[in-house]
């Protein structure tokens, strides 16, 4: 009976050890994939909120990248697309023209073909 236990727990150690192994290995793979900068962009936050009149929307990109750039109401019954472009690498502004929409809080989303990027404004013109 001793016997069967001691190839029990040689079985259990050993499968344990496998496990290790394993999971070792898989978190090394893991930690070498890297995420590629130059895929994505860097959208700031508006140079003013609430927004008055023409707001400035800053976007950093490390490649030349295709976006669209619309604003939409937060019950997101109507999409206007404010930008349809190919932004070039470095710093990119676009103005914003609140002034052709109501007073409210409305969400502006930058979308390109790896990343959508959406923020929250308030418009308050006078």
């Amino acid at each position: 009976m001793l016997e069967f236990e001691t190839k029990v727990l040689w079985i259990s150690l050993a499968l344990l050890l496998l496990f290790i192994i394993v999971y070792t290995v898989i978190l090394r793979k893991f930690k070498q994939s890297k995420i590629e900068k130059t895929l994505f962009i860097n959208v700031h936050p508006l140079d003013q909120n609430p927004v008055s009149g023409i707001a400035t929307l800053y976007i950093e990109t490390y490649t030349p990248i295709e976006v669209e750039i619309s604003i939409f109401p937060t019950d997101m019954s109507s999409v206007t697309v404010i930008e349809k472009k190919t932004l070039k690498k470095g710093a990119n502004i676009i103005k914003i023209d609140s002034t052709k929409f109501e007073n409210g809080f409305y969400f502006y989303q930058v979308i390109t073909p790896n990343q959508k990027s959406k923020k929250i404004m308030e418009i308050r013109n006078v």
